[in-house]
């Protein structure tokens, strides 16, 4: 083959290499970041609750930290409230003790945003429901320290 072909495969080659390598580092600096571990609480509350899409996200707003959990679901629940809220409960509590323990002890509520969807295409309508509750495990499972008082 002529000389040039084989630079041609020589730089490609090296720009792969290069290419690859830079992922990994990026990877790596997202599996390290905040939002991997809320897009992880994220794929377990949609792998626990068979929901069609979960967001999270862990704000501080002024001296209070804040857990936002919203999904949407398929499910009817015959606008019953109280079978609502009860989801929205259980969704709070699961999200709340699959947190870090970094951000647990942060976390003072959990703000639960409920989609409910029926229909499809044109004729789809959405409801919304909304709860807030406190941390329940905030500052749980904590290991013990020599200067706190027991």
């Amino acid at each position: 083959m002529n000389r040039s072909v084989w630079v041609i495969i020589i730089l490609g080659f090296l720009t792969v290499v290069i290419l690859v390598i830079a992922m990994l580092g990026a990877l790596r600096t997202f599996g390290d970041s905040p939002q991997s571990n809320a897009t992880k609480l994220a794929l377990a509350v949609k792998a626990e609750f068979k929901f069609e899409s979960v967001g999270t996200a862990v704000r501080d707003e002024g001296m209070k930290g804040a857990l936002f959990v919203q999904y949407e679901t398929h499910a009817d629940s015959k606008f019953n409230q109280e079978a609502q809220l009860r989801e929205m409960e259980k969704v709070a509590l699961f999200a709340s003790s699959k947190l870090d323990i970094g951000e647990r002890k942060r976390v003072d509520e959990i703000r639960v945003r409920r989609t409910e969807i029926h229909g499809r295409g044109c004729f789809k309508q959405s409801y919304v429901s909304n709860h807030v509750q406190p941390n329940p495990n905030r500052g749980g499972m904590l290991p013990p320290s020599p200067f706190r008082p027991p």
